[in-house]
Formats: C-alpha cells, structure tokens, sequence
C-alpha cells in the first residue's frame, strides 16, 4: 500500500492529511471456467478518487491472451477477485 502525506493550510494551521492509495495485484493459475482451463492476472486499484479491478485472461500456461474485463470497483481479498474475474469471464473484450 502506497501512502502519500500532504499538508493543508487551515487557518494559518498545518494539517497533516494521509491519503491511503493502493494497487494490489493477483494471480490465479489453472483455473477452471466451465472446462477451460485459463490463468487469470488481476489488478485491484483503490485509490481516494478512483477504484478500478481489472482481469486479464490467458490459456493455459500463458500461451495466448484470451482478454481483459474491467469495472470500476475496488474488491477486498483474493477470493473476492477470483470469484469477480470469473463471473466475468464470458463477458471480457478480447480487442
């Protein structure tokens, strides 16, 4: 987790702000998606202004890339990501 401090000027006062910023990335090797077996790459980016998760699916041992899906939402956990990637499996753009 990336942490970033920034002051603020309030009234001749010097606040000390913390922005908690975070990139998080999984791997999720030889997973089954009704009978095709795929690596899956996921980054999760939490961040004060943006949340993003993002799965990029590939063959069985990364011979060719199969797509990406993404959506603007920040998950908690690898069980979390792993259950979202392949919910979107069918649902990936593949250009």
């Amino acid at each position: 987790m990336h942490f970033a401090r920034i002051a603020l000027a309030a009234g001749g006062l010097i606040l000390p702000l913390i922005v908690f910023a975070a990139t998080i990335k999984y791997t999720f090797n030889n997973v089954d998606i009704g009978g095709t077996v795929v690596e899956i790459e996921a980054v999760v980016k939490d961040t004060a202004h943006s949340d993003f998760t993002r799965c990029d699916f590939f063959s069985n041992d990364y011979v060719a890339w199969l797509g990406f899906y993404g959506e603007p939402v920040a998950l908690s956990g690898a069980t979390a990501v792993q259950n979202f990637c392949i919910g979107h499996f069918a649902d990936r753009t593949t250009g």
